[in-house]
């Protein structure tokens, strides 16, 4: 029972602390109240002591606060404080002076209740601007990612025009110097494109947005193709490359082949870009975990011109090389380690370097992989929703094939026709320079309109649709072609698109695309995947 005595040292107590106390009879009447708990809640206090009931007092309290509430929202709020009271729940309040209170009353052994408040404003006010802040964050990565998009369809499309143009020029016969240039002007667009990569790369994983893709595949023939794709490239300087897998190394593997090509191709890419003499040794092996899981373990080791130990931890750092000789020398963004890092770490890995000037480097990666228990299976772009494998070792977000892409032989679309849509001049005279020579037989128009009157008075076997056109965009124009109701209403179309970003091609498949290539346009890509789409179609009208 609360009496006398232990009251007054329970008064005494409540008078030191900073939250609200209050003790009520068993109806509510108030026997003592602290000076918190009269500043927060006066008019409640009011009514209970001029003998009002609790409801009554809490409505009171509720329409000193609330007052631009109906009726109807006053005893709306009245009942549901009064049942967190009877119930013992917390329950917030609305002070005159826009402060928060949270509030907890318990019934005594005696019948009375305590009532136990604390201020709670700054908390809120907190918490309100941590949401802003998130939300700002937010609208702010979503205008990154929204200008990165834009900014990738700007730069790629006049490079489709530089990168397009070259390829078709390096095909014709040249003067020794002429054709050096060329070649040059190939190999820096080329390198362009590699950088905008990186960027889009970096900017997805630090946005969270890149997701692995783990399937079961040979960890042997990813490192095979990363070999035979730089081993004329080190020949052509004279260095030594040479990969190795230890027996220790499972045959299957549950592992993102992309992901690790990208890895491999980064240390391997820098390894032969920075020796001149020498060579370059792969070794791959592997550890076993607990479970069907191994850590698989890549030494890239080179005799170039190594590392201070001072600057190994900037080689991982956005945009930073070495020295700003190195970035005259060399070139290059300074992303390719640093997307490294990123994405081993996301596999359950890292990649350390130990190197010394002159003496060359050894950069060691690992990841965590599962022993595959079924049969290994392709993974093809259709499934991925990546880019076909390039060739000059640039496109280190590309899904790998079976085996490196060999140039399409002459004359290999002949007696294929082919209606290309594209309201750009440039862009089309780049897709039939580069079709021109497999003697595909190309009509142009420069709108979606022209493209369907053309289909409505022609027969063709493919059409190359852009999707970024006016008026009538590629997603609409598809949408009528295949809503046509007419003979030509199934024909093969590939989305001929600067559009390059991570889900791009998914993205174009699932709206009813056939196919996919991006720009700027890789004459190889650009064949295969007419090839690839016009066999899929062509065994599909055989069943019919």
């Amino acid at each position: 029972m609360l009496n006398s005595a232990n009251l007054e040292s329970i008064i005494a107590a409540f008078d030191k602390i900073d939250c609200g106390a209050v003790i009520y009879g068993p109806n509510f009447e108030p026997i003592y109240s602290n000076s918190n708990t009269q500043r927060n809640f006066p008019v409640l206090l009011e009514k209970l002591k001029a003998g009002c009931s609790m409801e009554e007092s809490v409505e009171a309290n509720v329409r000193a606060v609330r007052t631009q509430d109906s009726d109807e929202m006053i005893r709306k709020f009245t009942a549901y404080f009064m049942k967190k009271i009877l119930s013992g729940e917390e329950v917030e309040f609305e002070t005159s002076d826009n402060r928060v209170v949270r509030a907890y009353h318990a019934r005594r052994p005696d019948g009375g209740y305590l009532g136990l408040s604390a201020d709670i404003t700054e908390l809120k006010r907190n918490e309100a601007a941590l949401r802003c802040a998130q939300q700002q964050a937010e609208a702010a990565n979503r205008a990154k990612s929204l200008f990165l998009a834009t900014m990738s369809h700007e730069i790629r499309t006049p490079l489709n025009g530089v990168l397009g143009m070259a390829q078709a020029l390096e095909r014709r016969p040249l003067a020794s110097a002429e054709q050096q240039m060329v070649e040059t002007i190939v190999q820096c667009s080329r390198d362009l494109l590699a950088i905008l990569n990186d960027i889009l790369d970096i900017s997805k994983i630090e946005a969270g947005r890149i997701d692995l893709a783990p399937a079961p595949g040979d960890l042997r023939l990813t490192v095979r193709q990363v070999e035979q794709l730089y081993r004329e490239q080190a020949a052509a300087k004279g260095v030594e490359l040479r990969a190795g897998v230890a027996a220790n190394v499972p045959n299957r593997l549950v592992f993102d082949p992309v992901r690790v090509r990208q890895c491999l191709v980064n240390l391997v890419s820098n390894a032969i870009k920075f020796t001149d003499t020498g060579a370059v040794h792969v070794a791959v092996s592997a550890e076993t975990l607990a479970g069907e899981r191994v850590r698989i373990i890549m030494h890239v080791r080179d005799t170039g011109i190594g590392i201070d130990a001072s600057d190994i931890e900037k080689l991982f750092q956005n945009f930073t090389q070495v020295d700003r000789s190195a970035a005259r020398r060399f070139g290059g963004a300074g992303l390719g380690l640093s997307i490294t890092r990123k994405l081993l770490q996301k596999m359950g890995g890292d990649v350390r370097v130990v190197s010394a000037p002159g003496e060359g480097s050894v950069f060691t990666l690992h990841f965590e992989a599962d022993i595959a228990d079924t049969p290994a299976r392709a993974i093809t772009p259709e499934r991925r929703g990546d880019k076909i494998d390039r060739q000059d070792g640039l496109g280190v977000s590309s899904a790998p094939a079976a085996a490196p892409l060999t140039a399409p032989a002459s004359g290999a679309l002949s007696g294929i026709r082919a209606l290309l849509v594209d309201d750009t001049v440039v862009n089309r005279l780049v897709a039939r320079a580069l079709l021109d020579p497999f003697g595909l037989d190309i009509d142009e128009v420069a709108s979606g309109q022209a493209a369907l009157d053309a289909l409505h008075h022609e027969r063709y076997d493919l059409v190359l649709l852009d999707v970024h056109m006016p008026v009538m965009d590629g997603q609409e124009s598809l949408l009528r072609i295949r809503s046509s109701g007419q003979s030509w209403a199934d024909v093969p179309v590939i989305a001929l698109t600067a559009d390059a970003m991570d889900g791009d091609r998914d993205k174009y498949l699932a709206m009813g695309m056939d196919g996919y290539a991006s720009k700027p346009v890789e004459e190889r890509e650009l064949v295969t995947e007419i090839q690839a789409v016009l066999a899929r179609r062509g065994r599909a009208r055989k069943v019919v």
